[in-house]
């Protein structure tokens, strides 16, 4: 079944979410919900209900942004590089730095830099009750995150992946919050800067003796920064617009300034709702010195596909999604770890889960060390019969056998003689070539599956066993007839004799026992059968000789 996966991001007036359907075929984000928070009537429990109602009924993990105002960014310098290390001493450090004591915070971290044994951390902190209190209310609308992470750290998900050698930053220019992160090879830095759009509402406003409501409209629907060549009237709504982003240019500017010049960003990817402004990327570019790019949110999502409507004011929403769908709770800047866990994640369990894998692991060792323990007592208690058989062999034949099959062998024999042991003289390609040569190479046959057991011994006879394919049943008898002359072949027997219907040619099985008399083979036997053949060939031809000779005399 795919798993909903839901990315809020709060605004003051707003709330955005994401929702990504992930399975194991395939991820995509199936809706981009935008829903209208007033805050005067809208309390905060009652707020989170009106957002889960314009999500899908079936949710199965939920990432929302750590509320920014009451947010605070660190970077701490190191002398060591261990992370467990680090983990002890953060809260130590951080107490140094903020106004609350170590219990009345709650942090988290992640390493900006690490070598040469020291190590840079981007660390971030807030009170432990205002988180607490934003877990509650997210709890009673049944909206349980699993992750609250810092919303500029999760922007680093929104680089592009061929850009990691190159310092960069992405912007994102909200309503009322600007979130900055500076990447190089991973996060460096991040930032929240409360100004945005609204601040250009408030000036347009001033201006023009308009409501904020009505600048606001004005701005999305007129607005934009303009050169030198425009009207007077455009010009002088252009410096206003720019007015209105003072705040955001100065926090950016000041940021990049502080950060070290091997990280500060050659090029800026500018999104959220406010990039929207013609001429935004090319004034930020002259103003912050660097190459300022719309980002294309479509470009970041990688192998998830998008069927739902993405403008770039979902930026936030959009990177804490992609952060729980690649990291899962391993998030940068999740302020929910240790004691504030969800409590379906494993870290809640980790303590007791490393207690019950030590015990495991003692009790595997002590498993595997009273098996070898054993194993060498049986080996021992193995060793001690084997000697005790031995000597029982040479108390009752005088002859120390240790071998059970060759004792028994030797009682049954009633005598112990040694030729039985002996290795035999010839070997199975012998008795083969005797076979071929007595078989002659003038019948029509083929033979497969051959199998010769030599034995060596005269009480037990060498054995063949094969498989053949005859012209006809005559053949197969005259096979049978010429190994039986050999004088070795003791038996020969043709057994499940059948005709191939297609070939028409015979089917047949052979078997053989092969004994020689001491001290001969079976090619001896051949050769000396092939002289005496000679021999009264010879006697014949001669004899026939002298009968031819003593015809003239009778005559």
């Amino acid at each position: 079944m795919p798993q909903q996966l839901v990315a809020i991001d709060m605004g003051a007036r707003r709330a955005r979410a994401v929702v990504i359907e992930a399975s194991l075929r395939k991820a995509e984000i199936t809706g981009c919900h935008s829903i209208d928070i007033d805050p005067e009537t809208d309390v905060a429990e009652m707020m989170w209900r009106k957002v889960h109602k314009a999500l899908p009924a079936h949710i199965d993990s939920v990432v929302v942004n750590a509320p920014t105002r009451s947010l605070s960014m660190r970077l701490l310098a190191f002398p060591f590089e261990d992370a467990r290390k680090i983990e002890a001493s953060l809260d130590f450090e951080l107490e140094n730095q903020v106004p609350y004591n170590i219990e009345d915070i709650a942090s988290t971290w992640t390493v900006s830099e690490r070598g040469g044994g020291k190590s840079t951390i981007l660390a971030a902190v807030m009170p432990r009750e205002g988180l607490l209190q934003q877990i509650q209310y997210l709890q009673q609308a049944e909206l349980e995150p699993r992750a609250m992470v810092v919303p500029s750290a999760a922007l680093v998900e929104l680089v592009p992946d061929d850009s990691s050698a190159m310092p960069l930053a992405v912007l994102s220019i909200g309503e009322r919050e600007t979130h900055l992160a500076v990447v190089h090879g991973g996060l460096k830095f991040a930032r929240t800067i409360r100004a945005g759009g609204a601040n250009i509402d408030r000036a347009l406003a001033k201006m023009y003796g308009l409501t904020v409501e009505q600048a606001g409209v004005a701005k999305e629907a007129e607005a934009s920064i303009v050169g030198e060549n425009s009207t007077q009237d455009a010009r002088a709504a252009a410096l206003t617009v720019m007015e209105g982003l003072a705040p955001v240019v100065r926090g950016v500017a000041a940021t990049i300034k502080s950060l070290p010049s091997e990280h500060a960003p050659t090029k800026i990817l500018l999104t959220g709702g406010t990039s929207r402004l013609p001429g935004l990327a090319e004034y930020l570019s002259e103003k912050l010195g660097a190459r300022v790019e719309l980002l294309d949110l479509k470009s970041c999502l990688g192998e998830i596909t998008c069927t739902a409507p993405l403008g770039p004011e979902y930026a936030e929403a959009l990177a804490m999604a992609l952060a729980s769908f690649r990291r899962g709770r391993s998030m940068i800047l999740n302020f929910r770890r240790g004691d504030l866990s969800y409590h379906g994640d494993l870290q809640v369990y980790r303590s007791e889960v490393v207690r019950i894998g030590v015990g495991l692991a003692i009790v595997l060792v002590l498993a595997i060390g009273g098996s070898i323990l054993r194993y060498g007592l049986i080996a021992a208690e193995e060793s001690k019969i084997r000697q005790g058989f031995c000597d029982a062999s040479k108390r009752i034949i005088n002859q120390e056998v240790c071998n059970p099959d060759r004792l028994i062998a030797i009682l049954r024999g009633g005598s112990v003689d040694a030729s039985e042991f002996q290795v035999p003289t010839y070997s199975a390609s012998t008795i083969f070539e005797m076979m071929s040569s007595t078989i002659g190479a003038d019948i029509d046959v083929k033979l497969e599956d051959v199998e010769i057991k030599v034995t060596g011994r005269p009480d037990d006879p060498d054995r063949i066993s094969a498989k053949g394919e005859a012209a006809d049943f005559e053949t197969t008898e005259i096979i049978a007839n010429r190994l039986k002359t050999h004088p070795c072949v003791q038996e020969v027997e043709v057994k499940d004799q059948s005709k191939a219907r297609q070939s028409n040619r015979v089917n047949f099985k052979l078997f053989a026992k092969v004994t020689c008399a001491p001290g001969m083979t079976p090619m001896t036997e051949v050769e000396t059968a092939d002289t005496a053949t000679e021999l009264s060939a010879a006697d014949e031809e001669s004899e026939m000789d002298r009968d031819s000779e003593q015809v003239p005399e009778d005559m």
